[in-house]
């Protein structure tokens, strides 16, 4: 990524990405290098710049190959996942393991609440559902995301998803 824009992304001053855009010229790949830093971090507004300049809602995380949706989902970003939605990202797409977001949505909370033993925080899974996830698509294993929940043991979840 460009040292502007990481500059940019780093100081949280979102007003200011379309100047930095103008005078930096990014390539394709400094853009989308920025667009998976913001999702990261939850910068919804830059999300929304970075689109606008060119960069891709289809770019997968190159560690992960994770779609930038799953991303979000995965750093609990909840207005990184409203952003990504509003400009067009699919809500129900499949990862390289079958897995919708809503899915790693219910990997990542019932991990954290298996992990420190605290109820599950639902707000990501909540937003997915009021965004129009289908909680019925199974994964590579045939699983949906209550199963996923079950699986877990985590009822809670499972519930909210029935």
């Amino acid at each position: 990524m460009s040292k502007v824009l990481e500059r940019f992304l780093s100081s949280r001053d979102v007003g200011s990405i379309a100047a930095v855009l103008d005078s930096s010229a990014p390539t394709e790949e400094q853009l989308n290098d920025a667009i998976r830093t913001a999702v990261r971090e939850g910068h919804a507004e830059a999300i929304s710049k970075l689109v606008a300049a060119g960069a891709s809602l289809r770019t997968p995380n190159p560690e992960t190959l994770w779609p930038l949706l799953h991303l979000a989902v995965e750093h609990e970003q909840l207005d990184a996942i409203s952003e990504l939605v509003k400009l067009g990202a699919n809500v129900d797409e499949l990862d390289s393991a079958g897995w919708t977001p809503l899915h790693m949505a219910v990997d990542a909370v019932g991990d954290a609440a298996r992990k420190f033993g605290a109820e599950p925080d639902l707000s990501a899974i909540r937003l997915l559902l009021r965004l129009g996830s289908n909680p019925s698509i199974v994964d590579k294993e045939g699983r949906t995301p209550c199963e996923l929940a079950e699986e877990y043991q985590q009822p809670r979840i499972a519930e909210v998803l029935r």
